[in-house]
């Protein structure tokens, strides 16, 4: 009986110090907010065709929002975070911006340039200091028919606030990414009347290459079948020795047996004769 009230006593007080503990240590429930970057209109640059690279994400922190405190102190932010890591998000933002271009099946077939985006992005965060929202990325931008490198930088971003909440963070960021893609536009606007003159040549040079094969290809497929024919007529050359060879022996061997023959006919009758004299005596 008493070992049973201990037990019981025990059981309560274990019970106590339990509720107790998270009396004193719970917090209120607080959601994660997540936010993601504005969804911007298409504004392809005129008469090209552009191919955006997943954006490769070098930022540290992925999906959690980072505020820099002092050049070497931030503030992680665990209940306000980004719908994905930032290159997801820019890589998104990107190809809707220049979601117009690649209407074209085939663009190498017309004047249309194709562009080719590779980028990366190293900062993406906000500066309590500065009081603005930062956007670091490299980038570069490519010939896509042959890979060809027209301009390689490295820039950074940026956009005013106000406060530091989620929300102003996400509108500022979207503001940073909207002046990327925009200087990504003017830049191949910059070098297009080059590279569309530069690829027109290559297209060109292309074309007459493409014609000197088809007229090798075309004069070795005439060699070919002279060759052929000269093949054919040796064979056929061959044959008809064969037959005209086979048909004089064998003529051959009919006038030899036709002799054989005859010389036999006449030994029989040599002796037949000379038998008869024979049997006359």
């Amino acid at each position: 009986m008493v070992k049973c009230i201990g037990v019981k006593v025990f059981a309560a007080l274990v019970s106590v110090i339990f509720l107790s503990g998270c009396l004193f240590t719970s917090e209120p429930y607080r959601a994660v907010s997540y936010y993601d970057l504005s969804v911007p209109d298409a504004n392809v640059p005129d008469d090209s065709d552009i191919i955006v690279i997943p954006v490769r994400d070098d930022t540290p922190t992925k999906y959690r929002m980072v505020f820099r405190k002092s050049e070497n102190s931030l503030i992680i932010d665990d209940y306000s975070k980004w719908v994905q890591p930032p290159g997801m998000m820019l890589t998104r933002y990107m190809q809707s911006f220049f979601s117009d271009s690649g209407k074209y099946e085939n663009p190498a077939t017309d004047d249309r340039v194709s562009f080719t985006i590779a980028a990366s992005v190293f900062v993406f965060e906000a500066a309590l200091e500065q009081k603005q929202a930062i956007l670091g990325v490299k980038y570069e931008i490519k010939r896509s028919e042959d890979g060809k490198v027209l301009l390689f930088s490295s820039k950074i971003f940026s956009e005013n606030m106000d406060t530091f909440t989620g929300d102003k963070l996400s509108a500022a960021m979207s503001v940073c990414a909207s002046k990327f893609a925009a200087a990504l536009k003017k830049e191949i606007e910059s070098i297009y009347p080059v590279e569309a003159a530069e690829i027109k040549r290559l297209r060109a040079e292309r074309l007459v290459i493409e014609e000197k094969d088809r007229q090798s290809l075309k004069k070795k497929e005439v060699e070919l079948q002279a060759q052929l024919e000269n093949l054919r007529a040796r064979d056929e050359a061959r044959t008809k020795a064969v037959i005209e060879r086979s048909g004089a022996e064998k003529a051959l061997a009919e006038l030899e047996k036709n002799k054989a023959e005859q010389e036999i006919k006449k030994f029989k009758e040599t002796s037949a004769a000379a038998q008869e004299v024979d049997n006359k005596k």
